[in-house]
């Protein structure tokens, strides 16, 4: 235990018993001090820590939000492409109807 080992000042002279817990209480007020400092960083630590997992959360809800939004705009684009397709099969009947219609008037 430090506090029990002989205490000497600069020069190597013994202290006084005042002297000597004179020194143990600035020791411990250093040490006090030392723990309201990590404890404040602790404190600010853990504040960031729960902005970080609010900010985390929220970027999950936007990710899935948009997620969903793509898989819309997906199903909307393969519906548009589905009904252009259609439309592009009548005109090649229509066109193919038609030419042969023309060919069976210029025939005759």
């Amino acid at each position: 235990n430090d506090t029990n080992k002989l205490i000497l000042d600069k020069n190597g002279a013994l202290l006084t018993n005042a002297e000597r817990d004179q020194v143990k209480e600035k020791y411990v007020v250093s040490l006090e001090e030392q723990l309201q400092k990590e404890r404040e960083k602790s404190a600010q630590n853990n504040h960031e820590l729960e902005m970080l997992k609010c900010k985390f959360e929220h970027l999950s809800e936007d990710k899935k939000s948009l997620e969903m939004q793509v898989e819309q705009m997906t199903e909307s684009l393969q519906m548009r492409d589905d009904s252009v397709n259609l439309v592009n099969e009548k005109l090649t009947e229509t066109r193919s109807k038609l030419m042969k219609e023309n060919d069976k008037s210029r025939k005759s």
